[in-house]
């Protein structure tokens, strides 16, 4: 499902009363805004701690990035929407338990019931389906907690607050992770390059570990083992130290221009030193006094 194509070839049918396609457009991007923030931020954070004294430096701009992006979050925006999100899930899982189907692709992962011994570990072998496991487990961990909220406090709106930062939360996210997934799957299978295909199936097995390596449920639900643990650490290294070689191919393939970054460290031509002095002897007051200089000596005496 491409949101963009979607969007953009049927803007007439959008609104339309009783399309159904607006609902899952809906819940997919209530959480992708969040979920791309935060991957943002921490990604920009990353690169900033990377680059050391240039990544701490002004002229880099990675600390006005790591600024600017940090906007996206106030007021607790993120986790506001990511109720949009939950409530969909919720939604499409009480239809299958009523015995109907969901007519969204991307909840197809979901099952009436959940039943943990059903399940053995094959994370190391398929990632596709651990995801979808995830997303499933925490769709109805979410249901069942909402329910016991819901019997114990005889209240629904306080049930829903009670859940949203251990449940809903994580429905939401592990719901948008099997998500993309499953598109970047799809995309990258139509490339007529097979080496393309095989660099970005690369990144896509990272990001499929990362997320599960990092996730409490699997080890809940006992369906990640110390060999799986094991197998996450090792086949990270591995996958890692093969894509390290293709690193300057994917960044050039954004094409990023020089003047949108403004970063001598993210120079197209790689010059990143000389570009680096260049900017700070040429820039306004590098080789000056501060401003507050006088008041630090007047302090100081």
């Amino acid at each position: 499902m491409d949101l963009f194509f979607y969007w953009n070839d049927n803007p007439d049918k959008i609104f339309e009363e009783g399309n159904i396609k607006l609902a899952e457009i809906h819940a997919i991007s209530s959480v992708l805004k969040p979920y791309a923030s935060w991957v943002a931020q921490k990604g920009i954070q990353e690169c900033r701690e990377l680059c050391g004294g240039l990544g701490y430096s002004a002229y880099n701009r990675l600390g006005s990035l790591r600024e600017d992006n940090d906007e996206t979050l106030w007021e607790g925006d993120n986790n506001v929407l990511l109720q949009q999100t939950g409530k969909f899930i919720l939604d499409n899982l009480k239809k299958l338990k009523s015995g109907k189907k969901s007519p969204f692709p991307s909840t197809q992962y979901l099952t009436p019931k959940f039943n943990t011994k059903d399940y053995e570990s094959q994370v190391n072998s398929d990632s596709a389906k651990a995801l979808s496991l995830r997303a499933n487990y925490w769709a109805h961990q979410l249901a069942e907690a909402l329910d016991a909220e819901t019997k114990r406090t005889k209240n629904p709106l306080d049930a829903w607050n009670n859940v949203q930062s251990p449940y809903v939360n994580r429905a939401a996210l592990s719901f948008i992770e099997n998500f993309i997934y499953g598109e970047f799957g799809a995309k990258s299978t139509n490339l007529k390059s097979e080496n393309n295909k095989k660099v970005l199936g690369k990144l896509r097995e990272i990001f499929a570990i990362n997320v599960l390596n990092q996730d409490s449920g699997l080890l809940e639900l006992g369906y990640i083992t110390k060999a799986d643990r094991k197998y996450f650490r090792d086949q990270t290294a591995k996958l890692n130290g093969e894509v390290r070689y293709e690193l300057i191919g994917i960044i050039d393939a954004l094409a990023v221009p020089d003047h949108v970054l403004n970063s001598p460290i993210g120079s197209s031509d790689g010059d990143i030193y000389n570009r680096f002095i260049n900017q700070m002897f040429t820039a306004k007051k590098t080789f000056e006094k501060p401003d507050y200089w006088k008041e630090v000596r007047a302090n100081v005496k």
